[in-house]
């Protein structure tokens, strides 16, 4: 019969609490970075702060919030994306891309189609339609 070592046990659940903690304190400082439109974190840079490695945070972020710290961040962007297009129709796709941090104005096209079923164009001329055809 094999015998339980609390020791190990006791170390294990406390690297997982701690790693818990830290997972919160990272979507914390990711939304805090929402907040003042800074999206240009990455999972290096958290890696680096927050002293965990890399796939760590990867898998207790999905765990915690079933979803990837990549999918969280680009779903911020995407939610600042709406107020941008809602908000500043004269201002350009590959502008408000460069404010969410895309080099490309195509990557961010392709991730707003895929989070909200619309190019940023048709999402933009929907809303403004749906909202003069109140008066």
């Amino acid at each position: 019969m094999k015998k339980n070592n609390n020791k190990n046990s006791s170390i294990t659940l406390n690297t997982s609490l701690q790693a818990w903690k830290k997972i919160e304190e990272i979507k914390e400082l990711i939304d805090e970075q929402h907040k003042h439109n800074n999206y240009h974190l990455t999972i290096r840079e958290l890696s680096l702060k927050f002293f965990m490695s890399k796939s760590l945070i990867t898998k207790t972020f999905r765990l915690r919030y079933h979803t990837s710290v990549h999918q969280y961040i680009i779903q911020q962007k995407m939610e600042y994306a709406k107020i941008l297009l809602l908000n500043n129709r004269e201002q350009s796709i590959t502008k408000i891309a460069e404010k969410l941090g895309y080099s490309l104005s195509s990557n961010f096209t392709r991730d707003f189609k895929k989070h909200t079923g619309n190019l940023p164009l048709q999402f933009s001329k929907r809303a403004f339609l749906s909202n003069t055809s109140d008066y």
